[in-house]
């Protein structure tokens, strides 16, 4: 398996490399039962991570736009994370595996924890 992880404050930060030059990062809470250690998985499920954040824009009837506004982050950008389709710029690479920063802006858009946005990319396929 690729990856490498770190264990901080009651929180298991695994960054995962799939891609060139592409970074996956999941945040997953440690299993006291195990003495610290938690199981890795092979790939992430961004699949998951999509709907998580299509279905938390419409809970809270934001439009592409409106989310742009409060996030920071473009709204051609939103739609790329949100469908998994490939930007113009870099398309062999989705954009919903994109930056920490982008999902952290995001996260804080709709109100919710970044910890509990990303634990969406542990759910199985």
């Amino acid at each position: 398996m690729r990856g490498r992880a770190v264990l901080t404050s009651g929180w298991f930060l695994s960054i995962w490399s799939g891609l060139p030059n592409s970074i996956w990062l999941a945040i997953l809470r440690t299993v006291p039962q195990t003495g610290g250690l938690v199981r890795v998985l092979a790939e992430p499920n961004f699949d998951a991570l999509r709907l998580r954040l299509s279905v938390l824009r419409a809970e809270r009837e934001l439009t592409y736009e409106q989310l742009a506004e409060r996030s920071g982050v473009s709204r051609a950008t939103l739609i790329a994370m949100e469908t998994g389709s490939p930007r113009s710029r870099r398309p062999e690479q989705p954009a919903s595996r994109g930056s920490l920063e982008s999902w952290w802006r995001i996260a804080h858009a709709l109100d919710v924890d970044l910890g509990d946005l990303l634990a969406s990319l542990d759910e199985p396929a």
